[in-house]
């Protein structure tokens, strides 16, 4: 199965200037191209045509693949309080402001890996060699929350809550998309769209408890819980162009995704009075509901750790490993590749800190 399968598929009985942005631009890059005389029935790249004839032109081999690249950074500076009443209850908040900038890349590649059938003749004079559908975006986003928490001490029991209100995002967004061909003897067509709007964002919520035992300085064992409700999310916008698109997207929220739940459990152990070795681990709910792709896709975490203080020394080191299994599409145009890919992820983070305090 090709994805110029797709296009032509998606193109039939529509003039190419009505045709959607990828069939469109595939039209623009001659990896789709309309019978004579009819514009609005097309032939691909990987075909021939003798007269009104269409015929195959039998690729020897394609190679699909899925390219992604992202980037970016995130900073936050907060204005903080905190409260101690005899050393019994606790009490903290903060207001903080983020900033954060993000790039992606992402192509559906398709190869023409061993050439095509000449037999008969090909109609242009070069094979299509590989094209790309790619979607590039960049983001910039300003946004404000505020946070507020308490612990009690109950020694040897502790226990905390906190709230962490969503963060109200401004993002000034540009993104292009479009699909860039590569044919034999050196030939190259791009043909690529560009939007660029500005919107707010509101996240989540997350309402938090922990507790922990305390025994003696020789161990600790600690519960935290998260509740966060992902439907909660919107979109909004100032400008009446994008409104009703912002509404199906704020839907769309509403009906695919739900609130999530997180449980992690953390021991730490002092076999020295210097020397803490911790372990832990967790489980983070899909926050997809059932029916859409990804609905079980639980993150399960397992860490471990040592940490060392010695006067003003002190050094510490954390493992963690991370484990999900999830689906997701290679191609934009996903109405021709309608199985997912399944993909196993195992992340591990190694994490060292090191300093003197004096």
């Amino acid at each position: 199965n090709t994805l110029l399968n797709a296009y032509q598929t998606g193109s039939e009985g529509t003039h190419y200037n009505n045709l959607s942005l990828y069939n469109y631009a595939a039209y623009k890059t001659y990896l789709l191209n309309p019978l004579p005389g009819n514009d609005s029935y097309y032939f691909t790249s990987y075909e021939g045509i003798n007269g009104t004839e269409i015929y195959p032109r039998t690729s020897q081999g394609i190679n699909q693949q899925h390219i992604s690249e992202s980037s970016g950074y995130a900073g936050e500076y907060s204005f903080t309080y905190g409260a101690n009443w005899s050393n019994l209850i606790y009490f903290g908040g903060s207001f903080n402001l983020q900033t954060y900038h993000y790039n992606e890349y992402s192509a559906f590649r398709e190869t023409n890996k061993y050439g095509l059938d000449y037999d008969p003749q090909p109609q242009f004079d070069g094979d299509v060699d590989y094209f790309d559908e790619y979607n590039r975006l960049a983001q910039d986003g300003f946004g404000a929350n505020v946070k507020i928490g308490a612990i009690v001490n109950l020694h040897p029991v502790k226990l905390g809550v906190a709230i962490h209100s969503p963060t109200f995002y401004s993002v000034d967004e540009v993104s292009d998309k479009g699909i860039s061909s590569y044919f034999d003897k050196s030939e190259r067509h791009n043909y690529e769209e560009q939007s660029q709007f500005s919107y707010g964002y509101r996240t989540p919520y997350r309402l938090l408890a922990n507790g922990a035992y305390i025994f003696g300085n020789v161990a600790t064992v600690s519960m935290d819980y998260e509740f966060c409700d992902y439907s909660f999310s919107k979109f909004s916008s100032n400008d009446n162009q994008y409104l009703s698109y912002f509404e199906a997207q704020n839907d769309q929220i509403s009906e695919v995704y739900k609130a999530a739940h997180t449980i992690r459990l953390g021991m730490e152990v002092k076999p020295l009075p210097f020397i803490a070795l911790r372990l832990g681990a967790g489980v983070i709910g899909s926050p997809i509901n059932k029916g859409y792709t990804n609905h079980d896709a639980t993150q399960k975490l397992v860490s471990g750790g040592i940490g060392i203080k010695n006067g003003s020394f002190f050094f510490d080191m954390a493992y963690q490993l991370m484990q999900v299994e999830q689906n997701t599409f290679v191609s934009a145009s996903a109405l021709y590749f309608d199985t997912p890919a399944q993909l196993n992820t195992a992340k591990h983070q190694l994490a060292f800190t090191i300093g003197w305090k004096y």
